[in-house]
């Protein structure tokens, strides 16, 4: 093997294995079929993701549905309403905000009984909660009334530990009120979710109380679909880091390399 060459390779294989890892945020995501609409009802391919991000006592969950267009066989009951997960040491967070992401939008804004066009804070319609969620999970964010609040009425609590503003009757996290939808092109859901508002493609929850964790602190993540918790739930796995495997890849090889030249 030319020396250069060798070197080269030599030097991406320390790399890979020394280099750093983004030490502040980790990507879970998770795909699924699950059933639709129509008789008989029909197979729905559904995806999700949530990126987790702490800083100091700061922790940042976006959530997006990433599921396809799907031709109106979209019901409630696919329709993403909430992310658990699991926090070692159980610490006990309390809400700051939540928003939605840069680029989304209220989808069917004119059926709000309260001015939704424009709006971003989503904190009366998102609730946060620690219990016993599915797959080993101590808590979740959600907008469907299988979280509770500990409000009066279960209204959204994601406002400091407070009430949020009301964007539409009733005034709770309750049915599918807030969903988030895919923005996939040429997204059409079906009749019945276009009687309500909905989140099209993401949101942005901030909490905190998570200061001496880091990201490795984080497991057990999964998305819920439709408005119980018998609905469809989907388990999700680590997205690993693009430029570190392309880094190990290359410094693998490049050992491979090195190896067979001694050989």
């Amino acid at each position: 093997m030319n020396r250069y060459l060798k070197s080269m390779l030599c030097t991406a294989a320390l790399a890979a294995f020394s280099a750093p890892a983004a030490a502040d945020t980790i990507t879970f995501a998770g795909a699924g079929t699950t059933i639709g609409n129509g008789a008989p009802a029909q197979r729905v391919d559904v995806s999700a993701e949530a990126i987790f991000d702490i800083s100091g006592d700061l922790l940042t969950v976006t959530l997006r549905n990433t599921s396809g267009p799907n031709n109106k066989t979209d019901t409630a009951k696919n329709t993403l309403t909430g992310v658990f997960w699991d926090l070692s040491g159980d610490p006990r967070l309390t809400t700051v905000s939540a928003q939605l992401a840069s680029g989304s939008s209220i989808y069917n804004p004119g059926v709000c009984s309260s001015t939704c066009d424009g709006a971003t804070d989503l904190s009366g319609e998102f609730g946060y909660q620690e219990r016993d969620f599915a797959g080993e999970a101590d808590r979740g964010i959600a907008s469907a009334n299988y979280l509770q609040t500990g409000l009066q009425g279960n209204i959204g609590n994601f406002n400091n530990n407070g009430a949020g503003p009301n964007l539409d009757d009733p005034r709770n996290i309750n049915g599918i009120n807030f969903g988030i939808i895919s923005n996939a092109a040429g997204f059409n859901p079906n009749e019945a979710l276009g009687d309500v508002p909905l989140v099209q493609d993401a949101a942005v929850f901030t909490l905190r109380g998570v200061n001496g964790l880091t990201i490795a602190d984080i497991a057990h993540v999964s998305f819920q679909f439709g408005t119980i918790e018998s609905d469809f739930n989907l388990p999700a796995n680590q997205v690993p880091e693009p430029l570190t495997g392309a880094l190990l890849g290359v410094g693998l090889l490049g050992m491979a390399a090195v190896r067979r030249r001694r050989a």
